[in-house]
Parts: structure tokens; sequence; C-alpha cells
């Protein structure tokens, strides 16, 4: 499956007019009326979706989206805005495209030190003087090394099967 195969040059808006989130999701599927589907329908699908949770990815990305009842083939519709839309995204930015999320993302600065210090609780905890009421056992010495050999291999990994999939054009 590839994304040009669902996408009509008719529904890829370059600018999006819309300064709300409501605004550009109306904008968005105003071009998807050519599929015989109804705009407003479709419209208030995303609505729904969106009081769920954001669609807004972060770092200027967001995919709105939704299950639509009656609607029997895949539809897209792509959307760029300049000056950038709240749509409430987990990094707190404004959204400026649509893309693929974590193709050649990065995390923002607040989810890496929360990770982080989620990582040294983690690492502290069996060495706390909790370690013993918790039932820890105190780690062999060759542990740490293992985990952060697996840890590099599994980032290298990623990123080499990554790359193969963007070369071959799958994502």
């Amino acid at each position: 499956m590839r994304i040009i195969d669902y996408l009509r040059p008719s529904a890829v808006i370059a600018n999006l007019s819309g300064s709300t989130a409501d605004d550009v999701l109306a904008e968005l599927c105003r071009p998807l009326a050519s599929t015989g589907f109804d705009p407003n329908h479709l419209f208030e699908a995303l609505l729904e979706r969106e009081r769920l949770s954001s669609t807004g990815n972060g770092d200027g990305v967001a995919i709105p989206h939704c299950k639509v009842h009656g609607l029997t083939e895949l539809t897209l519709s792509f959307g760029r805005s300049k000056a950038g839309v709240d749509f409430s995204a987990v990094d707190g930015q404004p959204i400026r495209t649509n893309r693929l999320p974590f193709v050649q993302s990065r995390a923002s600065a607040p989810l890496i030190l929360t990770s982080l210090g989620i990582m040294a609780v983690g690492v502290w905890l069996p060495f706390s003087p909790f370690a013993a009421a918790l039932g820890f056992a105190t780690l062999p010495g060759l542990y740490w090394p293992l985990l952060l050999a697996t840890l590099f291999l599994y980032v290298l990994l990623t990123q080499a099967v990554k790359m193969w999939l963007l070369k071959k054009a799958w994502i």
C-alpha cells in the first residue's frame, strides 16, 4: 500500500487558511466531497475522534483520522499550514503539516527528560533502601553492559530498517 494510491491531487491543500483545528478539519474535508461522501458527516466524525484525544503528534505534525460508517475505501486529504494551527499536540507546538510520524522524528525535550528520570529511578531502585521490601535482588555485574549493548543494537537495527523502508518507498 502506498499513500499516493489513495491521495488525489485535488485533496492536497498547499496552504490551509483555517486558524483553528476545527477550521482546518472542515477545510480538509471539503475536497473529499468528490468521493461522493458528505463532507459534513466526515467533519463530525473527525470532531468526535478529536474529542477522544488530539491527533496532534508533536513536532508540527497532526494526523487527523477517523472511521466512517459507509466509507468503503481509504480516503486521504493532506494540508499544510504556514502559520501553524493549535491542535493540542503533545509537545504544545502548533501543527504546520501532516506527514508520517516516527520516520525521521525526534522526541520533545520534556519527553526525553521524563524518560531519563524514569530510567534513573529504575536503575536506583534495586540499590535503594526499598529494594528488600520490594523483593529486588542485586543484579549481576554483566547486566548493565549487556543492557547498553542491547539498546545500542536496537537503535542501529531500527534505523537500518527505517532507512531500508524509505529507500523502497514503503513508508
